[in-house]
């Protein structure tokens, strides 16, 4: 779905009874590059297959993650950081190839990937963040 979430996320999962909706932010469509709107996308689907885990079996999950949970709330960037950044560098790789893109080294995709995890990552990481955003945009904002 794409609504107006305001402006400060590019994008949303939230619970709607047994299922989870993703949505995009339609303020930044327009600024944003193709791949950077496929990672919100990641990263949203990641929210909810986290959720759908818990929700699915949450002892099983609990033994799994119990580092993850402070408090009684699940911080799913955490998981995010340690389990799903390293598949999310692969999906990003290949969505770029798919639309025709190749670059030498996987190091703007891992720093992409940490979009939306900013609370996570250093200040170098965030700087790389900020590069690999403009590298991307400066390819252009059109989708092919």
């Amino acid at each position: 779905d794409i609504k107006d979430l305001g402006s400060d996320k590019y994008g949303q999962c939230v619970k709607n009874g047994d299922k989870f909706e993703v949505s995009l932010n339609s303020n930044f469509l327009n600024n944003r590059s193709p791949i950077e709107i496929a990672k919100t996308l990641i990263h949203e689907i990641l929210h909810a297959k986290i959720g759908h885990d818990l929700n699915l079996s949450p002892s099983l999950f609990m033994n799994d993650f119990t580092q993850y949970i402070n408090d009684g709330t699940l911080n799913q960037h955490d998981l995010m950081m340690d389990y799903y950044v390293e598949p999310m560098v692969n999906f990003l790789r290949d969505y770029d190839i798919l639309c025709g893109y190749s670059i030498p080294n996987d190091d703007y995709y891992r720093a992409l990937s940490l979009s939306g995890l900013e609370k996570n990552i250093t200040i170098q990481e965030m700087k790389k963040l900020t590069e690999a955003q403009n590298y991307f945009r400066n390819r252009g904002l059109d989708c092919n």
